[in-house]
């Protein structure tokens, strides 16, 4: 299929270049993967395909669950309102595969206003042949000399290089990070994250498919690299003393030594983004004191010297998200974003501190670079036509460098050619699920998260960011999800708790709490902490505990649901829940994870460990609660589920079943609900320019 055509799909008509279904005027967006599901269909119909060449085609032979194929197929379904049992679009032959069977033709383009314009100058030409005749050499001439200096023009200007390929420089699970090329232009490394901890990364900057990067074995725990040579590695690290280090490093053996070398200190802040200066050796970062969640403040500093804060004069509709230098190292080049998904760049004159506004984006774009010659700009758009694009300042001319599937996002590097650039993909479906089958789930393609059983009804409340922004929705038993309008801000949700009476719903991001009223509109609350929040739990509908580790001591703060601290629980506590069928006693968790109970009026005292009845010790774990008398508890790394037995004296291990408890579960009754990871890839690219 030509991706200038529109296919007539059924009752519908299928523009793959603008990622769009459309019927009645009504326009269907695409995304990613249905986009390249429904083209695999189209360019394969009447034929058995067999989920092997979906996840060939789909997935790059990235493994993925039988679920996820049928998920994305089913999806595909609902947007063109097919019936399993009776289709006309999507029929699945069981244990083979699909068949694509709807009547598919081109669309009949209208007459474009040039063709139009060619036929009435052909219509001239029979009435005035001679005239034609007679200025033929002269145009024949004019259009040689045109050619030979078009084609001198390309072959010769830089910028006239045809972009679309691209190169995976990556082929393994994690989140991909901080891309960096060493001075000598050979060599990229970049950070993979996972649950278990964050590494570090090696490949050849011209690595093709076929070549494996390596792990650099030594110092854990990188936040972002800055900058490399063949002997040194400069990064930063958020714990646990957040700050930028040196350490040696050797690229030959893979290694990077434990040693480090504090250059300067984060001191109370919280970094968002970092950039060094070689020739003039300083620092530049965006962060903000840990009271003052996302507005950040640009920070500067020579290597070994405190950072200091920098006066720019921006409005308080941007915020500073990303950084870029290149070729004149008194410039920064400053992305910011809005509550309302614009994108605006500023170019900032370091010396002069003068800022001035550059371009702005109607979307939302986390990284935008100067392109290799510095007369454009590179960024990424937003999914689901995610794309890699570069912008004439000049012309304003946009041009498409690299387009793909999977979500662009975050960071992007100047290829040492000279002509490329390096870029990343993070893309991520996690859905909610039940444990045990239960009512239909209304999950979107993106991150839905954080599930939490209504107490007073039948239904579950989750955040999603289906329409751009965290929200926070509501599912009914068998009914689409609805829109509780509660966030009217950009806000970074980790945690979600809801109160025994429905009443309240408790967020977290990682120094504030967020706390409303169901029930009353515009009845949001915020307070900032000092320290991480590790844990939220309602101890009864108007009490709760949060868990926090400051400065690397962990204790337990007691809120009310005026956001008012009564109580706070030092060392050795962790953790501290309740269970809702049983008002008489808290649970506690101390810092070697042994388990207590002990009645509920000790968390207005000094509760200790003497005082308390042992219940039992607890593996790892990275999610607690405890329901009519059972503890569920959460691998450290979300794998599987466990249920004990905490009823009187009896400790006893009931159950342990895999999980994928990725981001959130709740249990009400022995029913389980979590959010898991249902595909999620996330590489480093690089286009090849020819």
């Amino acid at each position: 299929m030509k991706f200038m055509e529109v296919i007539q799909v059924g009752e519908y008509k299928f523009d793959a270049l603008n990622s769009c279904l459309s019927k009645d005027e009504q326009v269907i967006p695409l995304d990613p993967r249905l986009l390249t599901l429904l083209t695999f269909f189209v360019e394969n119909p009447n034929r058995i395909i067999t989920r092997d060449e979906l996840q060939l085609a789909i997935w790059q032979n990235v493994i993925v669950t039988d679920n996820a194929i049928n998920k994305l197929v089913a999806n595909l379904r609902k947007l063109f309102c097919d019936d399993a049992k009776n289709p006309q679009y999507v029929k699945t032959i069981p244990k083979q595969g699909y068949v694509f069977i709807a009547q598919i033709s081109p669309v009949e383009p209208k007459k474009a206003a040039s063709e139009q314009t060619r036929e009435k100058t052909e219509n001239t030409d029979q009435v005035q042949p001679v005239s034609s005749r007679t200025h033929t050499p002269y145009f024949v001439a004019f259009f040689a000399v045109m050619i030979f200096v078009l084609g001198y023009i390309a072959l010769y200007t830089p910028s006239s290089s045809v972009f679309g390929d691209s190169a995976a420089l990556s082929r393994f699970y994690g989140g991909k990070g901080s891309p960096i090329v060493t001075q000598d232009g050979e060599t990229l490394l970049f950070l993979n994250h996972r649950q278990q901890g964050t590494g570090l990364w090696q490949t050849a900057v011209n690595a093709g498919n076929a070549t494996l990067p390596k792990e650099i074995k030594g110092l854990p725990g990188f936040g972002e690299l800055l900058f490399a040579d063949s002997s040194k590695l400069m990064y930063r690290v958020k714990a646990p003393e957040c700050g930028w280090y040196v350490s040696d490093l050797d690229l030959n053996a893979s290694t990077v030594s434990p040693e480090s070398t504090l250059l300067t200190s984060c001191n109370s802040l919280k970094i968002h983004w970092s950039l060094y200066l070689p020739t003039q050796n300083r620092l530049f970062a965006l962060g903000h004191d840990k009271h003052h969640e996302h507005r950040n403040t640009l920070f500067s500093a020579t290597v070994g010297e405190p950072l200091q804060a920098l006066n720019i004069e921006l409005s308080d509709k941007w915020r500073m998200v990303s950084l870029d230098t290149y070729k004149d190292a008194n410039k920064l080049l400053i992305t910011t974003i809005s509550i309302d998904g614009k994108t605006a760049v500023f170019e900032y004159q370091i010396d002069q501190s003068i800022l001035t506004p550059v371009v702005e984006l109607d979307f939302f774009s986390h990284h935008v670079i100067w392109d290799q010659e510095r007369e454009g700009l590179v960024y990424t758009t937003p999914a689901p036509d995610s794309k890699l694009m570069r912008m004439d300042l000049t012309s304003r001319e946009q041009t498409l460098l690299s387009s793909s599937s999977e979500r662009l996002c975050c960071t992007i590097a100047r290829h040492p050619n000279g002509v490329d650039y390096i870029y990343l993909s993070s893309d991520k479906n996690i859905d909610v699920k039940w444990l045990k089958t239960n009512y239909w789930l209304d999950n979107s393609s993106v991150i839905d998260s954080n599930p939490a059983l209504a107490h007073t009804k039948e239904g579950h409340y989750f955040l999603s960011n289906r329409a751009g922004l965290t929200q926070l929705y509501f599912q009914s038993p068998n009914s689409p999800a609805t829109l509780v309008p509660l966030l009217d801000d950009y806000y970074m949700i980790e945690k979600m708790a809801l109160s025994n009476n429905d009443e309240f719903i408790l967020l977290s991001e990682s120094h504030r709490l967020l706390l409303s009223n169901l029930n009353e509109r515009n009845s949001l609350q915020s307070i900032f902490l000092d320290g991480y929040i590790d844990h939220i739990q309602w101890l009864t509908n108007t009490l709760f505990s949060v868990s926090m580790t400051y400065q690397n001591q962990r204790y337990v703060e007691v809120y009310n649901s005026n956001l008012q601290r009564i109580a706070r629980l030092e060392a050795p506590w962790r953790q501290v829940l309740a269970d809702p069928s049983n008002d008489n006693w808290y649970y506690f968790v101390d810092s070697n994870r042994d388990l207590y109970r002990m009645p509920t009026d000790r968390i207005f005292t000094t509760p200790s460990v003497d005082i308390g009845e042992y219940v039992g010790h607890l593996p790892m774990y990275s999610k607690l609660k405890v329901d009519n008398n059972i503890l569920y508890l959460v691998s450290e790394f979300g794998e599987t589920l466990s249920r004990y037995t905490v009823s009187g004296d009896i400790f006893q291990p009931l159950s342990e079943e895999p999980l994928n408890a990725y981001l959130g579960f709740d249990v009400k009754v022995d029913t389980v609900i979590f959010a898991g990871k249902e595909t999620f890839r996330s590489q480093v690219y690089r286009t090849v320019a020819k």
